[in-house]
C-alpha cells in the first residue's frame, strides 16, 4: 500500500492554506497609498475684459514635481466659458466637472485637474485659465492646490457634480457608494452675494479661497479611506445663492482586498 500520493495532496492543500493565510494578513493590513494635501499653490479673482480672455495666476509658496496632482478650482459670477487650462510648462489641466447655476444670479463653478508631467517653479511660472464668451467685468476666480498618489491616468474620477440653491446651509448632491476605500473628495462653493461669514463643514477641510466684492469662491476637501456615501457641505451667516461642484478622485493603486486572486 502507497500512502505517496495522499501525502502529496495534503502537503499541497496545506501550503495553499499557508499562502491564503498570508494573503489574508496582507489584506489587512497593506493599503493603497495614501492621498496627501501638499499645500495651496496661488490664485486670485479678476475681472475678465470680455469676450475670449485670459486669467492667469502665478504659481507660489514652493515648487510642484512632476508626478504631482494640481487640482483646480475657478469660478466666474456670469457666462464665460472655460475652455482650457494651461501653464507655462506646458502642462494642460482638462474639466472634471462645470456645473452651471440657474435664476437672476448666474455663475459658473468648476473643478479641472492633472498629474502634470513637467514640473513647476514657485514665483515663475503660471497657470491660464482661457475663457470664451465672458461678459465685461464679469468675475473669474481661480486658485491651485497639490496633492500626491492621485490617480495619473485612465479613469481617474469615480464620481463628479453639483447643485445650487438659495438659503445659508450648502451642500453638494450626495455621491454615490464609492468603489475604492481610499480617495480624494473635493467640493467648490460659489456664493454671489456677501455671506456675512462661511464656514466650510467638518470634516472637510478648507483649501485656498479667492473673493472679488461679495463674489466667492470656497474650495474643500476630504481624503478618506473607507467606502461610503459622502457629500460636502458648508455654511453662511446670510442667505445667498450659492453654487457647487463635486469631484472624488481615485488613489493610485487598488487595496489587496480589491485584487483578483487565482490560486493552481
Amino acid at each position: 500500500m502507497s500512502f505517496v500520493q495522499p501525502y502529496r495532496a495534503s502537503a499541497r492543500i496545506i501550503a495553499s492554506l499557508l499562502f491564503l493565510a498570508a494573503l489574508v494578513v496582507c489584506a489587512s493590513t497593506a493599503t493603497a497609498q495614501t492621498i496627501t494635501f501638499i499645500g495651496d499653490r496661488g490664485g486670485n479673482c479678476i475681472s475678465l475684459p470680455g469676450g475670449a480672455a485670459p486669467h492667469s495666476f502665478t504659481v507660489t509658496i514652493s515648487n510642484v514635481a512632476a508626478g504631482r496632482t494640481i487640482v483646480i478650482t475657478a469660478a466666474t459670477s456670469g457666462n464665460a466659458t472655460l475652455g482650457s487650462i494651461t501653464d507655462s510648462k506646458g502642462n494642460s489641466y482638462p474639466g472634471d466637472i462645470s456645473q452651471i447655476t440657474t435664476g437672476v444670479n448666474f455663475s459658473r463653478v468648476f473643478v479641472h485637474s492633472r498629474a502634470i508631467t513637467n514640473a513647476l517653479i514657485a514665483g515663475v511660472d503660471t497657470i491660464t485659465l482661457n475663457y470664451t464668451g465672458s461678459a465685461v467685468n464679469e468675475t473669474s476666480c481661480a486658485t491651485a492646490h497639490e496633492f500626491s498618489n492621485v490617480l495619473a491616468s485612465g479613469t481617474r474620477t469615480e464620481i463628479a457634480t453639483g447643485s445650487n440653491g438659495t438659503g445659508m446651509a450648502h451642500a453638494t448632491p450626495m455621491a454615490t457608494t464609492t468603489l475604492q476605500k481610499n480617495q480624494l473628495l473635493v467640493a467648490n462653493f460659489v456664493t454671489t452675494t456677501a455671506t456675512g461669514g462661511f464656514t466650510i463643514g467638518a470634516p472637510f477641510g478648507p483649501m485656498q479661497g479667492a473673493c472679488l466684492g461679495s463674489f466667492c469662491m470656497f474650495p474643500e476637501f476630504r481624503i478618506v479611506n473607507a467606502f461610503g456615501t459622502y457629500q460636502g457641505t458648508a455654511s453662511s451667516v446670510n442667505s445667498v445663492v450659492w453654487a457647487s461642484a463635486f469631484v472624488c478622485y481615485l488613489d493610485t493603486t487598488a487595496p489587496v482586498e480589491l485584487q483578483k486572486l487565482t490560486i493552481e
